[in-house]
Order: structure tokens, then C-alpha cells, then sequence
């Protein structure tokens, strides 16, 4: 408990700098739960499912401001630079990554439960696929992926150190990417649907088991994100 509330002590500066930023996050919030309610009308399409990750994975993070993003802070050096004010405070290690957690899903998770929200209540695409518990179903699964893609960006605030230069990350999102794109392109191939469709039929058919497969993995991210950050912080040089 004590360690909750010093991390939480941490967090409620950044919490109050990115509160500014509400009114662009509200926003887009409401855009995007409308364009996916109203797309879904026309057809479930690759740019659709691609759209979706993207909304529920990563969209808050780059609404941050830049100096609370991870970012390139010295050379061979990356990290989030309010992480390391932090980090030269007198706090528990522990305390200082749960920090990075509470403060991305304070922002994250609402954000993808306003999105979900307006398309099950205002789509008829929805409303007539999902209802009772495969709507619980399909609210979940795409909470928890939020949760478990999100888990990413607080554990990489802690900072990593290389000496590849500006064009070897420049590869190598462009690859990331392109795998991503691959392998939702693969998806419909294979399965002759998209992810939110094949999504929608996990929840219709198997509520019980996606509700708690999805919790299952999201608990495991978390965990792992932390482990990840903690080893991470022994190993930098933050004096360098």
C-alpha cells in the first residue's frame, strides 16, 4: 500500500500536466469511437482493423507531451526525460515504476472505454452482433489489448542505451510495422476476416473464456513491463 501511494504521489505531477491536454484527448476520443461506429456500417476492412490497433494500442501515448515521451537524451542514451528527474529523488525503485504504469492507464484505459462505449451504444452493426455477455466479451478483449500493447510504453520510460545510430531505429520501426501490417493482411488471407471480426466471434462463442484469457494476459504484461523496468534501471548508466 505504501508503495501505491508514493507512486501515486509521483504521478500526480504528470497527471496535472497531461490533464491540460484533455481537450484534445476527449476529442479524438469522441472521433474515434464515431468514425469506428460509422465505418462498421460499410464494411469491415484491412485499414479498419488497422485503425482499431493502432486507437486502442498506442493513441494516447503520443498525445503526451514530448518531454514525458521516450525520446533520445544523450548520446547512445534514450529515455523519458521526466523519468529521470524522478528517478534522482529519494524513492523506492519499486514506487517509481508503478508511477509509470498509473500514469499511462489513468489516461489510456478511459480513453478506450469512451471509444468502446460509443460503438456499442450508437452502432447498429454492434448492438445487433454483441449483446448481454458477448458485448462484456468484446468490451474486455479490446480493453485488455489496450492494456497489454500499452504495457510497452511506461516500462520503456525507464530508458535503454545503444549505439546504433538514427537510421538503425528508422529500420527498424519501419520493419516493426511492416510485420504488423503483414500479419494483419495475413489474418484476413487466412481466416477470410478481419481481427475485429474474428474478435466479435471470439466474444460471441467463448465469452467466458476471452473475458478471462484476456485478463489473464493483461495481468501478464503488467508483470512482465515491471520486471522488464526493473532490470532496465540496473542496468543504465543514468550518470553518464
Amino acid at each position: 500500500m505504501a508503495e501505491i501511494k508514493q507512486a501515486w504521489w509521483l504521478a500526480k505531477f504528470e497527471v496535472k500536466e497531461i490533464a491540460k491536454r484533455l481537450w484534445l484527448i476527449l476529442p479524438f476520443a469522441l472521433v474515434f469511437g464515431f468514425f469506428f461506429t460509422v465505418a462498421i456500417e460499410e464494411e469491415i476492412s484491412f485499414l479498419y482493423d488497422i485503425f482499431f490497433i493502432i486507437c486502442f494500442w498506442c493513441m494516447t501515448y503520443w498525445m503526451r507531451p514530448k518531454e514525458i515521451q521516450f525520446q533520445k537524451v544523450d548520446e547512445g542514451v534514450y529515455a523519458s526525460p521526466y523519468f529521470l528527474m524522478l528517478n534522482q529523488l529519494a524513492v523506492k525503485r519499486e514506487a517509481l515504476i508503478v508511477s509509470r504504469f498509473l500514469i499511462y492507464f489513468i489516461f489510456a484505459i478511459p480513453f478506450n472505454i469512451i471509444v468502446l462505449t460509443i460503438m456499442l451504444v450508437f452502432s447498429d452493426f454492434y448492438r445487433t452482433e454483441l449483446q448481454g455477455v458477448s458485448s462484456a466479451a468484446f468490451f474486455v478483449i479490446w480493453l485488455s489489448f489496450g492494456i497489454i500493447g500499452g504495457a510497452l510504453f511506461p516500462a520503456s520510460d525507464v530508458g535503454d542505451t545503444t549505439t546504433k545510430n538514427k537510421w538503425f531505429y528508422a529500420i527498424y520501426t519501419i520493419l516493426f510495422f511492416g510485420i504488423l501490417l503483414g500479419a494483419i493482411l495475413g489474418v484476413h488471407f487466412w481466416a477470410g476476416k478481419g481481427v475485429v471480426l474474428l474478435s466479435i466471434e471470439a466474444a460471441q462463442k467463448w465469452p467466458a473464456i476471452a473475458i478471462i484469457s484476456s485478463v489473464i494476459l493483461s495481468v501478464i504484461s503488467i508483470v512482465y513491463g515491471k520486471k522488464y523496468a526493473e532490470k532496465q534501471i540496473r542496468r543504465m548508466n543514468y550518470l553518464k
